[in-house]
């Protein structure tokens, strides 16, 4: 019983940091070299379409918000952010 308790803490827990990650992802401070508001506000956007596109549908789960977020942090790094 008690390891239940744990595991639903456990993984309630941490549900939420990865949440969490893909909104402090996309609205973290991002710096590139001679990189402008509107490059960022552009980068920012196509990011996140793409991130969303490889989430598969349904309900979303832990693992599913913890790829989109990776995947839109290696997006704008791809894209020359910091």
């Amino acid at each position: 019983m008690m390891r239940c308790v744990v595991l639903a803490l456990t993984l309630a827990l941490s549900g939420g940091c990865a949440i969490v990650d893909i909104g402090q992802a996309t609205h973290r401070e991002w710096n590139r070299d001679g990189g402008t508001e509107q490059d960022l506000a552009r980068d920012r956007r196509a990011c996140t379409q793409q991130a969303a596109r490889a989430t598969p549908s349904g309900e979303p789960t832990i693992a599913s918000a913890a790829a989109e977020s990776r995947r839109f942090i290696a997006c704008m790094e791809a894209k020359g952010w910091q």
